[in-house]
């Protein structure tokens, strides 16, 4: 009776497959802020980094090189090359991991990346991440992304599905072409580099997920 998609890049497609517009009902993902917060303000709750270090984020499962954290492993080894204190956070499991840390090690990074598995305390750590990365190919409306805005975190992300519904480019932070590493790199450096440019774009991609949806506001509707 009706088709429910949670972006108009996700309608879009049905739409392309036949669908009739007027069956399909756009219900973004929503954000409990106020639960985010208080998980936000506490302490990782697991071994965790040295977050005065130059810190990136990746928030994607494991299971499938649609989240794209091979290229990220490749823009990682360029931003280090720059910012030789960089490091990368890979929050997430599935079966690709094993492949990933052997990737990590032939590009001589192993020991920036952090690999922390299925995490409870995913809000602790973007909240104290200078920046979080979405390099998939495929998206619909990114969780991992609305909670990197909540928790003040400037996002590159892939102008892919419904990822520029949510990342204004230059704004709230940097959209790039999937499969991209060299420009992942380049957006990624410059986020490290220039803490007034981060804060910035933390604090407007915060502002821009209070005016989202909430999950309230779509429960009641």
């Amino acid at each position: 009776t009706r088709v429910l998609v949670n972006a108009r890049a996700i309608r879009d497609l049905c739409v392309e497959d036949g669908v009739a517009p007027e069956r399909i009902s756009i219900v973004r993902n929503g954000l409990d802020l106020e639960v985010f917060d208080r998980a936000a303000a506490q302490a990782p709750n697991e071994t965790a980094p040295d977050f005065s270090k130059p810190t990136v984020a990746i928030v994607a499962n494991m299971h499938h090189p649609v989240k794209g954290q091979s290229d990220l492993l490749l823009a990682m080894r360029q931003v280090i090359q720059e910012v030789p204190d960089a490091q990368l956070l890979l929050v997430g499991d599935g079966v690709r991991r094993p492949l990933l840390e052997r990737q990590a090690e032939a590009l001589g990074i192993a020991g920036q990346c952090f690999f922390l598995g299925h995490r409870l305390d995913v809000p602790a750590l973007l909240a104290r991440s200078w920046c979080a990365v979405s390099a998939s190919y495929a998206e619909g409306i990114s969780n991992a992304i609305l909670e990197a805005m909540a928790a003040g975190a400037p996002v590159v992300a892939t102008a892919v599905g419904g990822n520029p519904e949510l990342v204004s480019d230059g704004a709230t932070g940097f959209l790039v072409p999937p499969a991209c590493a060299d420009l992942l790199a380049v957006r990624i450096r410059a986020l490290l580099v220039d803490r007034n440019l981060s804060r910035a774009m933390g604090i407007a991609g915060r502002r821009a997920v209070a005016r989202w949806p909430s999950t309230t506001r779509h429960a009641s509707a």
